[in-house]
């Protein structure tokens, strides 16, 4: 078994995959994989949200995570939990 990476560095590699530039005031912006909405990441909280659950996929590849907003990741995670629970 792989010793899994800190949560800041999987964090900042999704940070460093998924940043773009807003063209209209050149700041860096993510975007919440989960509604759409742009997030700026110096003004706003935003978390590193596994697409798939872990337990599917254990894979911490910036691929496989992306930016989302607390907001729209707690309840992606507890609707995981609970499939995960049911098995």
């Amino acid at each position: 078994m792989t010793k899994r990476a800190s949560s800041t560095k999987i964090r900042r590699e999704c940070f460093e995959k998924h940043k773009r530039t807003d063209p209209l005031t050149g700041r860096i912006m993510l975007s919440c994989h989960i509604c759409g909405l742009a997030i700026d990441p110096a003004r706003e909280k935003w978390e590193a949200e596994h697409v798939l659950r872990r337990v599917l996929k254990p894979s911490d590849a910036p691929e496989d995570v992306l930016p989302a907003h607390p907001d729209c990741h707690a309840p992606k995670t507890a609707l995981d939990n609970s499939e995960t629970a049911k098995g």
